[in-house]
């Protein structure tokens, strides 16, 4: 029998790539949003979203546009711009009202940063007595995307501590981030 893998769907569905935003242009919690940071294979999303691409996947791109519909919705403006019932929408065709700031991109980039800063986590060099100032170090740094990644391999390790206290088996506590 013959093997044919395909991803949902055995049409050629669009992946997601790096730099891709994806927001969630309608309903009543309308404005939340995403950017692909990593390369992955054969990621998709729904079609609720509006996925944005560029030709040029460039991440900090994607990251300036998600920090400023962020603000918006806090603000509660993506409510306002939307149109319709139910929640609303804001379909693309409607962005032509979204006042968008014309930063230079050196200010895009430097807003970007704050979101993501591809740092590296080196605890290699870590010991007990310097364990805090690497971490210090790292964290002034670091992005909101690294730190909640890391804030997730953290608990991950330490979970994995206390079970190993809880089946009174030897602990070995492992940070390779």
């Amino acid at each position: 029998m013959d093997s044919i893998e395909y991803l949902g769907n055995s049409k050629c569905l669009k992946t997601l790539k790096k730099g891709d935003l994806i927001f969630g242009a309608e309903g009543f919690e309308k404005g939340r949003s995403i950017v692909v940071i990593e390369e992955q294979e054969k990621v998709i999303t729904n079609i609720h979203g509006i996925t944005i691409q560029q030709e040029e996947h460039n991440a900090n791109k994607a990251i300036y546009v998600k920090c400023i519909l962020d603000y918006f919705r806090n603000k509660g403006l993506i409510d306002l711009y939307a149109v319709g019932g139910n929640g609303g929408s804001l379909a693309q065709k409607y962005w032509d009202i979204i006042p968008f700031p014309n930063f230079s991109t050196e200010k895009q980039q430097e807003i970007a940063k704050l979101y993501h800063n591809p740092i590296i986590y080196d605890l290699k060099k870590s010991k007990l007595d310097n364990f805090l100032a690497l971490d210090d170090e790292f964290n002034s740094q670091a992005g909101i995307y690294e730190l909640d990644k890391t804030a997730k391999q953290f608990q991950a390790i330490l979970n994995q501590a206390i079970e190993s206290i809880i089946e009174n088996k030897p602990v070995y506590m492992k940070f390779n981030l």
